[in-house]
C-alpha cells in the first residue's frame, strides 16, 4: 500500500509506524519505529522513555544490522 508519508504535507500533521515483524522476520521481538511530525515523534519518545524499558542490547544490534542489509 501507499505510505501516508508519500502524501504532500503528511509529515507536518502525522506519523507513520513501521514494524520489523514481517519484512525482517522479527515477529515477537516488538521492534518498530515511527517517522513524521517532529513534535509528535518527540512526544512519543517522552512516553516511551517513561513507560517502557529498553530492548535487550543484542536485539538492538540485530535491528541495526537488519536495516543495513538488503532484503532477502
Amino acid at each position: 500500500p501507499v505510505s501516508f508519508m508519500e502524501t504532500p504535507g503528511a509529515k507536518e500533521v502525522g506519523v507513520e509506524f513501521y514494524t520489523y515483524s514481517k519484512t525482517f522476520n522479527m515477529a515477537g521481538w516488538r521492534i518498530a519505529f515511527a517517522v513524521g511530525n517532529a513534535d509528535i515523534i518527540h512526544a512519543l519518545n517522552l512516553i516511551q522513555d517513561h513507560l517502557f524499558v529498553s530492548l535487550f542490547p543484542a536485539l538492538q544490534y540485530a535491528t541495526i544490522d537488519a536495516l543495513k542489509k538488503p532484503e532477502r
